[in-house]
């Protein structure tokens, strides 16, 4: 018999190996799909420059050990790099875990986790409107008539007992039902409806209610009617005033922030057993937003704020100041004043803190496991087991016979995810950040209809960029810290 070819086991560099500078002759170094920041010095980071363009200077590599290079993925054994390999391979395993997912939702008849109840209406224009951009032209689902002012109540309340029936034959005795815009005071009828029509025949279900607004509708019997029943309510602000009624105008073009302020007082006022503390908000225009001016929102009884920036329609530059904008807002506060609640470097931790690399969406809504939720557009009477603002996995009430366990209604879910993760493969397994971003939010990556939006991938990179130089710097403190405490022991002869 021949002599078995001996297994190729030399130690050879990534291409998938990215550095950056962060002074003083320190770069930090990650691969692109399976990012763990790593200090290195000059002489390493040019070694590994030289390699990710093709070059193979192994034999020069000498200030750090071949250990570590395998342990953070900047080298490897063999004579082929497997990083793009296994991510894509780890992108197929979670197709396969979206299946099982579905087809156990199905076959073992479970329950959706939460109802959210959508519309397409707004009284407001923002020029950043995912759900406008989304649905446009889309007032009633494909092909299907418009119903008549009844029979859309009476297929919505039938929508909604489907939902709880079979979280109470699966013996749940509680429900969480969110309704979301577009602007649902717009369709408030529906909304009341809806409640009052559960607490008719579900007197006993304990039933979580949440609405998200942009407060300009609130009235004074809608504020009582929400608070006697426990509603969450959920803000949109975009700023403090100037920066808010540039984004947030009434089609005559007069800003909305004052009445927002009044509805705010107006909720808080009629006894709610949770008041409005906090909000939420898209900042447009980043380089031109004075944080200062966002943290002194405090001193309109504010707390806290949820806090992203546009970057739907706008340039690369617009991503990066973006970035440099929320990364400084996200920074701790000793002093008084609004808290923006960090909604990047906290996830980065967690996705490096796991122990083992798996592939998952940025986005919760985008992770194919259909039992998270479903989403029931009442603009366009569709249903969909995705994220509210993924048009291409909402399926019609109409073509599944208004049953929304229908399998098509799974089915055309996964189809959808699929089809992201296609595009993911197709655009992004080049990019510096591809293991961090994976595609991102409808809103920060991949758009609603899978296409590369240039502004997101500048500001994924730069989020990206200033967490690994504040992970770098952390490192470097620490091991200062420990070379001063060894300076300071004396030494035993």
């Amino acid at each position: 018999m021949p002599a078995k070819k001996p297994l190729d086991d030399r130690v050879r560099l990534s291409t998938a190996a990215v550095t950056r500078w962060i002074g003083k002759g320190t770069h930090i170094a990650w691969n692109r799909f399976f990012p763990r920041a790593v200090l290195i010095d000059s002489g390493t980071a040019s070694i590994l420059n030289r390699a990710a363009s093709g070059e193979t200077p192994e034999s020069k590599l000498q200030s750090m050990s071949r250990r570590q290079l395998l342990v953070n993925r900047l080298a490897f054994r063999g004579d082929r790099d497997p990083s793009e390999a296994e991510f894509v391979a780890h992108i197929g395993r979670a197709v396969d875990r979206a299946r099982t997912s579905m087809n156990d939702f199905l076959e073992r008849r479970q329950e959706y986790g939460a109802l959210s109840i959508n519309n397409n209406r707004c009284n407001l224009t923002c020029s950043y409107c995912v759900q406008r951009q989304a649905f446009r032209g889309r007032d009633t689902a494909s092909g299907n008539p418009k119903p008549s002012r009844e029979e859309r109540l009476r297929r919505i309340l039938s929508v909604v007992e489907q939902f709880l029936q079979r979280r109470i034959a699966n013996g749940l005795g509680n429900a969480s039902i969110s309704f979301n815009g577009g602007e649902m005071l717009m369709d408030w009828p529906v909304l009341a409806g809806v409640v009052n029509h559960l607490a008719a025949v579900q007197p006993s279900l304990k039933i979580a209610y949440a609405l998200n607004t942009n407060m300009t509708l609130m009235t004074p019997q809608i504020a009582r009617f929400l608070a006697e029943r426990g509603f969450d309510v959920h803000v949109s602000i975009d700023g403090y005033q100037e920066a808010h009624d540039k984004t947030r105008q009434y089609r005559n073009g007069r800003g909305s922030f004052q009445d927002v302020l009044r509805g705010v007082a107006m909720f808080n006022s009629s006894g709610p057993p949770r008041p409005i503390t906090g909000f939420q908000g898209t900042l447009s225009g980043a380089s031109s937003i004075e944080t200062k001016r966002v943290r002194a929102m405090r001193c309109l009884g504010f707390t806290d704020a949820r806090l992203s920036v546009n970057l739907l329609g706008t340039s690369p530059a617009e991503g990066v100041a973006g970035a440099k904008l929320l990364a400084n807002l996200f920074e701790p506060q000793i002093r008084p004043g609004l808290q923006v609640i960090d909604g990047y470097f906290q996830k980065t931790t967690n996705v490096l803190r796991r122990k083992q690399d798996v592939f998952s969406f940025y986005c919760n809504g985008l992770c194919g496991v259909p039992t998270r939720g479903i989403q029931f557009n009442v603009s366009t009477m569709e249903v969909a087991q995705a994220c509210p603002f993924f048009p291409a996995a909402y399926v019609s009430l109409e073509d599944v016979n208004d049953d929304i366990y229908h399998p098509r209604i799974a089915e055309t879910a996964f189809a959808a995810f699929t089809a992201r993760l296609k595009a993911l493969e197709e655009n992004c397994l080049g990019c510096e950040v591809v293991g961090i971003c994976r595609g991102g939010c409808v809103m920060s990556g991949l758009d609603s209809a899978n296409r590369v939006n240039p502004a997101a991938c500048a500001f994924q990179r730069e989020m990206w960029r200033r967490f690994a130089r504040n992970l770098a710097r952390k490192q470097l403190a620490v091991e200062r810290r420990g070379r001063e405490r060894e300076e300071r022991t004396p030494s035993s002869m």
